[in-house]
């Protein structure tokens, strides 16, 4: 966080290769992993993934839901992501930017590290094309996924107002 006396702690996004499908392809058993997987659940419960046993319960989050103006302030945020960010037309649109840009150099690349990019270089588009399959059906299922977390976290859930707000954290 910054260290001023207004500091806000911000979270970070790391180690996403069970996100987006990829990990699906890794062995059969993570084939849950789809669009159709409920992190909230994960994180608040611990579930076992295999071959990827550090993805456990997350205790701070745990914590965090019993405040439930934290827990307002989260689903509120997040149904305003789930709309804008993380809609189908934002992610695609930053997925068409990647493949774009990765395109002209993916032949140097598996010439380069073959080993490395295993089924990558026999059906790239094909590992394109379920990444968007994910990102077309992700939001809808997060949607009802946030709305189970709402039911279950919230007493007296109500909408916070936030539109004077300047910044916006999750």
């Amino acid at each position: 966080r910054p260290r001023t006396s207004d500091g806000k702690w911000r979270y970070i996004t790391y180690d996403m290769e069970t996100g987006f499908v990829v990990a699906t392809g890794l062995d059969n058993s993570l084939a849950f992993l789809g669009p159709q997987y409920n992190m909230f659940n994960h994180v608040l419960t611990g579930k076992n993934i295999p071959l990827f046993t550090y993805y456990r319960l997350h205790l701070i989050f745990k914590e965090l839901v019993k405040n439930n103006t934290f827990v307002q302030t989260f689903v509120s945020n997040m149904e305003q992501k789930i709309q804008n960010e993380f809609s189908y037309a934002a992610t695609t649109f930053i997925l068409d930017e990647m493949v774009n840009q990765l395109y002209p150099y993916l032949p140097e690349h598996w010439d380069r590290w073959p080993y490395e990019t295993g089924t990558l270089n026999t059906d790239w588009a094909g590992s394109v094309e379920g990444i968007r399959d994910f990102m077309e059906r992700r939001p809808d299922t997060i949607a009802a996924h946030l709305e189970e977390f709402k039911n279950t976290y919230i007493t007296g859930y109500k909408e916070i107002d936030d539109s004077d707000s300047s910044e916006d954290f999750i």
